[in-house]
């Protein structure tokens, strides 16, 4: 991958503050990434402690300033690796969802593509519960 793992980081760690847990599923997950990118995971679980202390909007352009230095071709599997940390709980939150948009509105993938890469994703998972907005 082109993609730095720093600006990787950022990605990843935003899909997982996203539903404000933490959670086991995730932590597995990201020990898979650690070994298959080379990504430290204490990297990771401090960007989102980092997170926690900042506005929606500091997100947002901690985010857009790692967008910038994403590889071009790389964006679609960026997207999909925070879709992958978004389900790894077994349930998609209406919050997740807006925050995976975000995500891909960040890295310049149009929301046709986004929808694709979901619906694609989510025939994979029998049993993945996806959340109504209320």
């Amino acid at each position: 991958m082109k993609t730095s793992v720093k600006d990787l980081a950022q990605f990843i760690a935003a899909a997982i503050w996203a539903d404000g847990e933490f959670g086991d599923e995730e932590k597995d997950m990201l020990k898979e990434v650690e070994s298959a990118l080379n990504l430290p995971a204490k990297d990771v679980e401090k960007i989102v402690k980092d997170y926690d202390s900042l506005s929606e909007e500091q997100v947002s352009d901690a985010l857009a300033a790692a967008a910038k230095n994403v590889d071009a071709k790389e964006k679609g599997s960026v997207l999909d690796i925070v879709l992958q940390f978004i389900i790894s709980d077994g349930v998609v939150t209406a919050e997740e969802m807006s925050n995976y948009y975000a995500i891909a509105s960040i890295l310049g993938v149009s929301s046709e593509d986004a929808d694709a890469l979901f619906d694609q994703t989510v025939e994979e998972y029998d049993d993945l519960v996806i959340e109504d907005a209320e």
